[in-house]
């Protein structure tokens, strides 16, 4: 018998519109960003993670994102976060999820209260995070497949 690749009370959701949807994961703890990452890529999203905001143009260039889990630096607090969110979607249209250490859901951070979609406490709860992302992605346009 075959083991359940997903986790814990996490089912597979289905592709929106006609593509998965696009996730990028902006966090610096390795672990974490892995650990989220393995299990959206289960859940059939395209998932990538990166280090720091640095990171995050290259590899947008490299491949569009739908979603966007962004981690508020605690050395450089809301402010970066909140340029960092802006000057992406100026880019593209996206929906962007806020991760912020005050450990309580939809916490809006002072100078943080209109940077994102929605906030999550950490640390991230990974079945909200799936819910949150799969009810995004249902929202988004079809659009061309993602490059290879």
């Amino acid at each position: 018998r075959r083991a359940n690749p997903h986790p814990a009370g996490v089912r597979r959701i289905p592709r929106a519109g006609t593509r998965p949807a696009r996730v990028l994961v902006v966090t610096d703890g390795e672990a974490f960003r892995h650990t989220l990452v393995t299990g959206l890529k289960a859940l059939g999203y395209l998932a990538g993670g990166v280090p720091h905001a640095k990171a995050l143009a290259p590899k947008v260039a490299a491949s569009p994102v739908d979603i966007l889990v962004l981690d508020i630096d605690s050395d450089r607090g809301c402010e970066h976060a909140c340029a960092v969110a802006a000057h992406f979607r100026k880019q593209r249209d996206c929906r962007i999820v806020m991760a912020s250490g005050s450990g309580v859901d939809d916490a809006r951070p002072p100078g943080c209260e209109h940077c994102a979609d929605v906030y999550l406490g950490k640390p991230i709860d990974f079945s909200e995070l799936s819910a949150l992302a799969a009810s995004m992605a249902k929202d988004l346009p079809p659009g061309a497949p993602p490059a290879a």
